[in-house]
């Protein structure tokens, strides 16, 4: 006789586990980040963080040895779990405002998932929150990459003009004030720290022209445009 559909629900049995997790893959493949690839198609959360994988582990076995190299990919494969019900929050130029409703809409969510996750999956998560191991800290720091990445091998243009950016001098403001911060809260990966400022000098060359603004043709705005409106439309309607 088949279980009641209550206990199906409840129950934690191995294929209700692997079901829930295969719902919340789909789900979080529906957050869709700033990012965007050549084609204009933004980058979701799924892809974020397997690349975000591949880099970390690389990162941390060329640099820092003593790093174990199993956490940080896992780690990195639940570092933004909580955006499955909080969305993801730009924060380029975030306000402090904006920055505290964000951390506080995350905390929100990672008590959730903290009571809907496997308990290894928790276990990995509530570690990761806490940034009190150094492989969270450098997960943390390597995060901070991949917008520069995917705007370098993307769009990055479509993606500053997203922000408002239309300038060298608009965005060299907001990357002052990144570089402080991360100088400041991530001491113990200098060489990281160091990449950091490599990439953003690519972007740089990549996306501006000879007089220090953003080129977007008429076509690739209107294009441009209609992309950014079904993401924030995908952002209200995604399912909580």
């Amino acid at each position: 006789m088949a279980a009641p559909a209550e206990q199906q629900l409840t129950d934690n049995s191995p294929t209700n586990e692997v079901i829930k997790l295969g719902e919340f893959s789909a789900a979080f493949a529906r957050v869709y980040r700033v990012p965007r690839y050549i084609d204009g198609v933004p980058e979701n959360d799924v892809e974020h963080s397997y690349s975000l994988g591949l880099v970390a582990r690389y990162l941390a076995d060329r640099f820092y040895p003593d790093l174990n190299l199993d956490l940080v990919v896992s780690f990195c494969m639940i570092h933004d779990a909580p955006e499955r019900y909080a969305n993801d929050t730009p924060t380029l130029g975030i306000s402090e405002y904006d920055r505290a409703r964000k951390e506080a809409d995350e905390a929100v969510a990672t008590q959730r998932l903290l009571l809907e996750f496997p308990e290894s999956h928790a276990d990995v998560l509530e570690r990761y929150e806490k940034q009190e191991e150094p492989e969270t800290k450098f997960v943390r720091l390597v995060d901070k990459l991949m917008p520069l990445i995917m705007n370098i091998v993307g769009d990055g243009r479509r993606s500053l003009g997203w922000y408002g950016i239309k300038t060298y001098d608009q965005l060299q403001a907001m990357e002052n004030e990144a570089r402080v911060r991360l100088n400041r809260q991530f001491p113990e990966f200098p060489e990281i720290i160091s990449l950091h400022e490599e990439l953003t000098q690519r972007r740089h060359e990549v996306i501006f022209n000879s007089e220090g603004e953003l080129y977007i043709s008429r076509l690739e705005r209107v294009r441009g445009t209609l992309s950014d409106t079904l993401m924030r439309v995908a952002r209200v309607v995604a399912p909580k």
